[in-house]
């Protein structure tokens, strides 16, 4: 009876937090909790970012966003103090907390799920309660060569950094599919973004100063001189130049600080005909090297198209790829479908982890759907409720978030959004 009751309470819970998500914007994003064999990249961000949101709006429901009319000096100069207060003391240690977890148990945790290696973990309070840092403790050590090749241990090293893109990346299209986001999505936003690009940046005991380290090893193996680290760092600042970036942290640290206002609008241009599009470039790690990327994306009436391509940059191996993604290609009342294609020239690899395979370079790619279903049952209410599956196949090869090795891809999994 024990369990039965805490079980209804956390049910009771979670669809208080879900009610109250209409309070601040007209449409809302789909949510999703995923799971797959090892609880990936993929699964663990999409689940902990939908777990964080169901929080927040559990804390609306007790904490104000702002106290009240500001039409005098001195209300106005107290709710700039309650905001600072709101944001320093309780939006900005949760991002932290959330970006820490997923960096650890979804980033380098799930790339040792995947190869086989037992690990546990270590999270500190967020600041001003801690430090905010963590760990992945191996049960044995990573010996390259002997139980992990080169390139399973450059996908372990980026993980972190892989799970602080996806995050930032998952939140923007849920502000494009809305049409807005919001103060609280802003700061998300931006802590995911910086804690990316200063988990890149090699310093002491960085995921950089690690990734860097072993590429070094590599290079020397080749006879090829060592990276210019000040130029590698350069070259990672352009991943600042994402304009939902500097709109989010202009949104989350001017614009409701000292006005109070909660809902922007989407940085986008419009192409006509109801199309607009944001795009931005990136500097991407993979266990091959880094390589430049550039992403663009439309939307049109609730759909979105997603180009992206990506080539490396001469520090590591010569490789190229590039992707197309569309959301709600097929719809209806009841399902909608996503599909996702991604094509790659990338070098061989071996992988030690689960015993010695050796994957062949060349061309490869992934082809992945996502299907979400929503039964009669699970419309009733304020809230609509969809089962959801991801279900495709991708060779041996480097793409974010999804398994190193080649295989299916299968995911599992709810949603829910309102009308």
């Amino acid at each position: 009876m024990k369990k039965l009751s805490i079980c209804f309470r956390s049910t009771v819970l979670t669809a208080c937090a879900a009610l109250s998500l209409t309070s601040r914007v007209a449409a809302q994003a789909t949510h999703t909790f995923l799971m797959d064999r090892h609880m990936s990249v993929v699964a663990g961000v999409s689940t902990v970012q939908t777990a964080r949101y169901l929080l927040g709006n559990l804390q609306d429901l007790i904490i104000p966003s702002r106290l009240g009319r500001e039409d005098t000096f001195g209300s106005k100069l107290g709710g700039i103090v309650f905001r600072t207060l709101k944001i320093g003391w309780l939006e900005t240690p949760q991002n932290v907390l959330e970006t820490t977890v997923v960096h650890e148990v979804f980033g380098h945790g799930a790339r040792a799920r995947e190869f086989g290696f037992p690990v546990s973990y270590r999270i500190d309070f967020p600041p001003p309660f801690g430090n905010g840092s963590g760990s992945t403790i191996f049960d044995r050590p990573l010996e390259i060569g002997v139980n992990v090749s080169r390139y399973e241990d450059l996908a372990i090293t980026i993980a972190g950094i892989e799970t602080s893109n996806m995050s930032w990346s998952r939140l923007g299209d849920q502000w494009i599919e809305r049409g807005a986001f919001d103060y609280r999505d802003a700061s998300r936003f931006t802590t995911a973004q910086l804690t990316s690009f200063t988990n890149t940046l090699v310093t002491s005991g960085s995921d950089g100063s690690h990734y860097i380290a072993i590429l070094n090893g590599m290079r020397q193996d080749d006879g090829k001189e060592f990276i210019d680290v000040d130029d590698f760092e350069v070259r990672s600042l352009v991943n600042l130049l994402n304009p939902l970036f500097v709109v989010a942290l202009y949104r989350s640290a001017i614009t409701y600080l000292f006005t109070g206002r909660e809902v922007y609008s989407v940085p986008m241009i419009s192409l006509g005909g109801g199309v607009r599009y944001v795009g931005w470039p990136r500097y991407i790690l993979t266990p091959f090297g880094p390589e430049w990327g550039v992403e663009n994306l439309f939307s049109r009436n609730g759909q979105q198209l997603r180009l992206t391509f990506r080539i490396s940059d001469g520090i590591g191996a010569s490789t190229v790829g590039g992707g197309v993604r569309v959301k709600k290609l097929f719809r209806s009342d009841r399902y909608s479908v996503d599909g996702r294609i991604e094509v790659w020239d990338q070098p061989g690899f071996n992988l030690l982890g689960r015993g010695l395979k050796t994957r062949s370079g060349g061309f490869g790619g992934a082809l992945v759907g996502t299907v979400r279903f929503t039964p009669d049952l699970l419309t009733r209410g304020s809230l609509i409720w969809s089962i959801v599956g991801d279900l495709g196949y991708k060779t041996a090869g480097y793409l974010e978030g999804e398994a190193l090795d080649r295989g299916l891809v299968l995911r599992v999994g709810g949603s829910f959004r309102t009308p």
